[in-house]
């Protein structure tokens, strides 16, 4: 199990779940904390649109597929809106067909953790996640400093 480094404060590494279900919430939360990430957690589209405009970039998004108002193609378009850099982790529950999974896919969700999961795959996915989340943010802030690099260099 990878354990990731924190950043200094002002930039730390965020997950935020959104999540309806407390049972759910809770047992993500355990194994997140213990990968060493930091979480934000919300039950509510309009709290995560809120968290997303207000909050310094996120590593990823994980949502449940329906929550009480709305579902997740409305956190999906929440993260394209304000961090597009996040991946998202959609929590399906067993019955989701492979309709729901292809739209997901298509629609830019990273991963689908499938009910009932094991702690090890919930690991797993999360970990995927976070490594390609990561090394995107990690990409931006080089291309960046390139970029300004770059501007020196001509100015």
């Amino acid at each position: 199990m990878a354990k990731f480094k924190k950043k200094p404060a002002e930039e730390e590494p965020v997950v935020l779940l959104v999540l309806s279900c407390p049972e759910r919430h809770a047992r993500l939360a355990a194994i997140l904390r213990a990968l060493g990430v930091d979480l934000l957690r919300v039950r509510q589209c309009w709290e995560a649109r809120a968290l997303l405009q207000t909050r310094p970039p996120l590593l990823a998004v994980v949502t449940d597929v329906t929550l009480e108002d709305g579902n997740w193609c409305d956190v999906l378009r929440a993260v394209v809106d304000y961090d597009p850099q996040a991946g998202l982790i959609l929590v399906a529950p067993s019955s989701a067909d492979e309709m729901l999974w292809s739209e997901a896919i298509w629609q830019g969700v990273h991963d689908i953790l499938v009910e009932p999961f094991t702690e090890a795959e919930a690991q797993q996915v999360v970990e995927s996640v976070l490594r390609v989340a990561g090394a995107q943010q990690h990409r931006l802030v080089g291309d960046s400093r390139r970029d300004q690099a770059a501007v020196e260099i001509w100015s």
